[in-house]
């Protein structure tokens, strides 16, 4: 037996980008998290408040922006 359980999930959209190495999500009403995946796997360190990630976190928040425009997504992203 397969339910649709959507109207269960009552946390806000996050928006995701990753690169060969990093993951960075993002959204509208709360904390931001980057992961190094090749050096944490596991997703337990998150980097996103680190001053010296703060310009891959940048760089990575512009190619998800260029993306929801490119295809029409209007998901509200923090400024970063």
């Amino acid at each position: 037996m397969v339910r649709q359980l959507n109207w269960l999930n009552t946390s806000p959209w996050r928006s995701v980008v990753t690169s060969d190495r990093w993951k960075l999500t993002l959204c509208a009403v709360d904390q931001g998290e980057q992961f190094d995946l090749n050096a944490d796997p596991s997703e337990t360190t998150n980097l996103f408040d680190l001053p010296e990630h703060r310009d891959r976190v940048r760089w990575m928040a512009a190619r998800l922006r260029l993306w929801q425009e490119e295809v029409g997504d209007t998901a509200p992203l923090p400024g970063v």
